[in-house]
C-alpha cells in the first residue's frame, strides 16, 4: 500500500524491515534496510560534508539577496549544484540515522557484530543527528549489554576489572547525553543511570584495602613517631589514586554535571530513588543527591514537598537532618512571606497533624474523630495532593528545548482550602479515617489516612508509579489505545515509614460485596455458608490424596455448590443496554490488564477485598501492595495462581467467559509489556534495590540508612538480582512461578510444603498467545484454587 501511494524508497524499506523484524526475520530484515554494508568512515566524512554544506546553504538564504550572499556564491569553494548531487539532504540525513539506527539495534540484538564496530555505527548516527536522544541511549544501553556480560563472569572482580569501568562510564555519560538531548525515553535512561551509580558506589574497593593492609604489616615494629610519618606520606590525598577510585571520581563528575543539564523535571521522574539514597555511606554521593533534591525543591517546590515529607518526619534522626537542610536551603531561595515560603515553612505542622491522624486509635464502635488540625485553618499554599496534581506532564519533542518555562505541572493550581472537621473510621483492622478536604476549586477531595505497622505504604507508592509507566506505554500502542486500555491509579503520599495519605477513589466497593449480592436476587440461588466452604477446604487441603484428587473434590464438593451469577450485578446495575455492555466490557478489559500486569510485578494477596469494582464504569481497581514480587508464595499457604480468576469472574465477562475480551486484552497487554521490557525493567530495579524499603522479613523499614545499605549489599533473605531475572523471564513469555526466586528454601521464612506440582512446568519462552493461554490454565485449574487459603475465597 505504501508503494501504491509513492511512499520514499527510503521510508518503505524502514517500513518494510521494521515489519519483518517483528516477526522474528531479523537476517532478512537487515538485508531490507542495508543491502550493502555501510562504510562507517567514509559515511562519517559524507555526513559532515553535508551538514557544512547545509549550514552554508541557510546562511546563503537568511542573507537573501544582499552584496554579501553575491560574493559568497562566486567563490570557487561553495558551489550549491556540484555539492547536492553527491551530499545528503537535511531530511535524508534524518531518514538515513533512522536506518543505520535500526540495523546497529539489530546488529546487536542478533550479534551479528560486536565491539569497535558498533561502537563506530552508533558513532556515525551521532553524527547525523546529534541532537536526536535515541541516537545515545541506543549507545548506552549496549554498554550496559556489555557491563551485563562481564558481571556474570564470576573470574572478574568489579571495582578493579578496567574494561567494566569503560562500560559504566561510557554508559552513564551517554544516559546523561540522552536526557540532555530529549525526554522521551527518561523513564529507561533516568532510573538506570541512577542504578548504576548507586550500585558502583558500593563497591569495596578491593586495591585500596590491600595498600591499607600493606600498610599496617609495613608498620609492625616501628616506633610511634615513623608510623605516624608513614601514614601520613601513604594517605590517600598523597598516594595514586586506585582504579575503582578514578571511576567514581570521574562518575561523580558527570553525575555533578548532569545536575544543571538535565532539566528538573526529569530529575523528579525519579524523585523516589533520589530520597531512597539520602543516607548513603559515601560523602560525596550523599552531597550530590542532596544537591539534586534541592534542585527540584527550588524548580517545583509544590509537588516536591509532599515528597520529602517521608524524609522529615522520618523516624530515622539522619534522614530527618537531610530533609531539614534540603528544605532550610530551599526556603532561602524563595522571598520571605512568599507563598512559597510560607508553604515550607508550616508543612511539618501540617504533616505531623496528619500523622497524628492517622495513628489516633478510636474507642470501639467509635465512627467519627476529630481531625487532628486547627479548626478552619486554611492551607492555600499547599497542593492538593491528586494523581494529576503531582504527575509530570513531559513535553512534546518540539518543546524540549524550552522545557524549564513551560507548564510541566498544569494541574498545580489546585490547592488545598480547608479541611472538614470530622473524619470517618473505617472498620477495617487498621482503623484508617476517611478524611475530606475543600479545594481551591471548589472540589472536594477525599482520602484515606492510614497506618500500617507490618506493612509499608511506600511500595504502595512505588507501584502506583510503576502503573503510570505502563499507562503511558499503552497509550502509545494502536492496540491498547482503542480498547482506552488504563490502569486505574491513585496517589499515595507517604508521610513517615508507617503512615501516609491514600487518594480515595470514589464510587467504589469490594467485588466481594456484589457477588455475594448477585445470590439474593430474584431468582435466588443456593450458596455454600462462608463457615462449611472454610471447613470443607481445610478437610480437603488436609487429605492424603493427591493434589490432584483434592481439586477433583474441591470442584465437587464447593464449587459445584456456589453457581456463578456475578452476570446478574450487572444486569440489574446497568438497566440500559448500552450502559450494561460498556460495564461487561471494561470490567473485563481491566481485569485482564492488572492480570498481566500483577503477573509481571509477582502481585499476590487478592482477595475480594483488595479488588475493588468501580460502580460507574465496572472497572476493576486494585489496592494493597504489600504482597509483591512472589511474596505470596513464601506465606503459610502459598499461592499458587497468577491471579485471580474463578468462575464468578468469569461469569461477569459475559457468554464468551475469559475467551472473550478478557484474552484478546491479555495478549495486547503481554505483547505491550514484552516490548517495553527494558524500560519496565529499569524502572522495577530501584524499587527492588532500594536499601530503605521492608522486603525481607528479618529487615525493618524504619532501621537506620547505614545500616539499609549495609544489608543491601549482601542480602541473603532477598536478592534483587533474582528478582529481576524472575520477571524478565515473565516479560519474555517463560511460566516460572514454580521457578520463582521464592521458592529458594534459604531464604524462606516458613515451612510452607513445597510448591504444587500444577500443570508441567516449562524453561522455554511462550508466544504471547501460548503465554496468555497458559496462564488462564493455571488460574482456573482445580487444583491450584484447592490449594489456596480461605480468606482468599477461592469459591467466590
Amino acid at each position: 500500500q505504501a508503494a501504491a501511494l509513492k511512499a520514499p524508497p527510503d521510508r518503505l524499506a524502514i517500513e518494510e524491515a521494521m515489519l519483518l523484524h517483528s516477526q522474528g526475520h531479523t537476517y532478512r530484515a537487515l538485508q531490507v534496510i542495508e543491502p550493502v554494508e555501510v562504510d562507517v568512515l567514509v559515511t562519517i566524512a559524507k555526513v559532515r560534508k553535508s551538514q557544512e554544506h547545509i549550514a552554508t546553504s541557510a546562511t546563503v538564504h537568511s542573507q537573501g539577496s544582499s552584496g554579501r550572499a553575491s560574493k559568497l556564491r562566486r567563490r570557487s569553494s561553495y558551489h550549491p549544484s556540484a555539492h547536492h548531487a553527491d551530499l545528503f539532504t537535511a531530511a535524508q540525513l534524518e531518514l538515513h540515522a533512522v536506518k543505520w539506527l535500526l540495523a546497529t539495534d539489530w546488529m546487536v540484538q542478533s550479534g551479528q557484530l560486536v565491539g569497535a564496530g558498533i561502537e563506530a555505527r552508533y558513532k556515525l548516527v551521532q553524527t547525523a543527528r546529534p541532537d536526536w536522544d535515541q541516537a545515545y541511549l541506543s549507545m548506552a544501553k549496549y554498554h550496559d549489554l556489555e557491563l551485563e556480560q562481564l558481571r556474570r563472569e564470576k573470574a572478574r572482580r568489579l571495582d578493579t576489572d578496567r574494561r567494566a569501568h569503560q562500560c559504566v562510564k561510557s554508559a552513564v555519560r551517554l544516559f546523561v547525553k540522552s536526557l540532555t538531548s530529549g525526554c522521551e525515553h527518561v523513564y529507561t535512561a533516568l532510573p538506570r543511570l541512577l542504578s548504576l551509580w548507586f550500585e558502583f558506589s558500593l563497591l569495596e574497593d578491593s586495591a585500596a584495602a590491600a595498600l591499607q593492609d600493606h600498610g599496617k604489616a609495613s608498620s609492625r615494629g616501628r616506633s610511634a613517631n615513623a608510623r605516624a610519618t608513614a601514614s601520613s606520606s601513604s594517605s590517600s590525598s598523597n598516594r595514586e589514586l586506585t582504579a575503582y577510585e578514578e571511576l567514581m571520581k570521574k562518575l561523580n563528575s558527570d553525575l555533578s554535571s548532569a545536575i544543571e543539564q538535565v532539566p528538573a523535571h526529569l530529575w523528579y521522574t525519579s524523585l523516589q530513588q533520589l530520597i531512597s539514597r539520602v543516607g548513603h555511606p559515601n560523602k560525596c554521593i550523599r552531597d550530590i543527591v542532596q544537591a539534586l533534591l534541592l534542585r527540584v525543591l527550588k524548580m517545583h517546590p509544590l509537588q516536591t514537598a509532599w515528597h520529602i515529607a517521608q524524609l522529615a518526619m522520618s523516624s530515622v534522626d539522619e534522614r530527618r537532618k537531610v530533609a531539614k537542610r534540603v528544605m532550610d536551603t530551599g526556603q532561602r531561595s524563595f522571598d520571605p512571606g512568599s507563598d512559597m515560603d510560607n508553604m515550607l515553612r508550616e508543612s511539618r505542622e501540617l504533616w505531623q497533624a496528619l500523622i497524628k491522624t492517622a495513628q489516633y486509635t478510636p474507642p470501639a464502635g467509635e465512627k467519627k474523630c476529630q481531625v487532628n488540625l486547627q479548626a478552619g485553618k486554611r492551607y492555600c499554599n499547599f497542593l492538593a495532593p491528586t494523581t494529576r496534581t503531582l504527575q509530570v506532564t513531559l513535553p512534546s519533542g518540539g518543546e524540549r528545548r524550552n522545557a524549564e518555562r513551560l507548564n510541566v505541572f498544569p494541574e498545580s493550581g489546585v490547592r488545598i482550602n480547608y479541611f472538614e472537621k470530622e473524619c470517618t473510621v473505617m472498620s477495617s483492622k487498621a482503623r484508617p479515617k476517611r478524611i475530606d478536604l475543600n479545594a481551591t476549586n471548589g472540589k472536594k477531595l477525599t482520602y484515606l489516612c492510614k497506618q500500617e505497622k507490618d506493612g509499608d505504604l511506600r511500595k504502595d507508592a512505588r507501584l502506583m508509579e510503576f502503573a503510570t509507566v505502563v499507562n503511558r506505554s499503552l497509550t502509545r500502542d494502536p492496540a491498547a489505545r482503542n480498547r482506552q486500555l488504563e490502569l486505574k491509579t491513585y496517589a499515595v503520599v507517604c508521610l513517615s515509614e508507617e503512615c501516609a495519605l491514600v487518594e480515595w477513589v470514589p464510587n467504589t466497593n469490594t467485588i466481594r460485596q456484589p457477588m455475594l449480592g448477585a445470590y439474593q436476587q430474584l431468582p435466588k440461588l443456593n450458596i455454600v455458608n462462608t463457615t462449611e466452604a472454610r471447613r470443607t477446604t481445610e478437610k480437603i487441603q488436609q487429605s492424603r490424596e493427591s493434589q490432584l484428587q483434592q481439586g477433583v473434590a474441591f470442584r465437587k464438593e464447593i464449587l459445584d455448590k456456589c453457581t456463578p451469577c456475578f452476570h446478574r450485578y450487572f444486569a440489574e446495575t446497568y438497566r440500559e443496554p448500552t450502559a450494561w455492555f460498556e460495564a461487561r466490557t471494561t470490567f473485563a478489559r481491566s481485569a485482564a490488564l492488572w492480570s498481566a500486569v500483577g503477573h509481571v510485578v509477582g502481585l499476590g494477596d487478592r482477595h475480594g477485598e483488595n479488588i475493588l469494582l468501580e460502580a460507574s464504569t465496572g472497572a476493576c481497581v486494585h489496592v494493597d501492595f504489600d504482597c509483591l514480587f512472589d511474596k505470596g508464595l513464601n506465606l503459610q499457604k502459598p499461592e499458587v495462581v497468577p491471579f485471580r480468576l474463578t468462575q464468578h469472574m468469569i461469569s461477569g465477562m459475559g457468554p464468551t467467559g475469559y475467551d472473550g475480551v478478557f484474552r484478546s486484552v491479555m495478549e495486547v497487554t503481554m505483547r505491550v509489556l514484552r516490548e517495553e521490557e527494558a524500560m519496565l525493567i529499569a524502572v522495577l530495579e530501584p524499587f527492588l534495590n532500594d536499601p530503605t524499603l521492608g522486603w525481607a522479613k528479618s529487615q525493618r523499614a524504619d532501621s537506620s540508612d547505614a545500616e539499609s545499605h549495609r544489608r543491601g549489599k549482601a542480602n541473603k533473605d532477598f536478592d534483587a538480582r533474582a528478582v529481576i531475572n524472575t520477571t524478565r523471564g515473565r516479560l519474555r513469555g517463560v511460566y516460572n512461578l514454580r521457578q520463582s526466586h521464592a521458592w529458594d528454601h534459604h531464604g524462606r521464612h516458613t515451612n510452607a510444603p513445597p510448591p504444587p506440582s500444577g500443570l508441567t512446568d516449562s524453561h522455554l519462552e511462550l508466544s504471547v498467545q501460548g503465554q496468555v493461554h497458559r496462564l488462564i490454565q493455571e488460574a482456573t485449574s482445580d487444583e491450584n484454587l484447592a490449594q489456596m487459603y480461605n480468606g482468599w475465597m477461592a469459591w467466590l
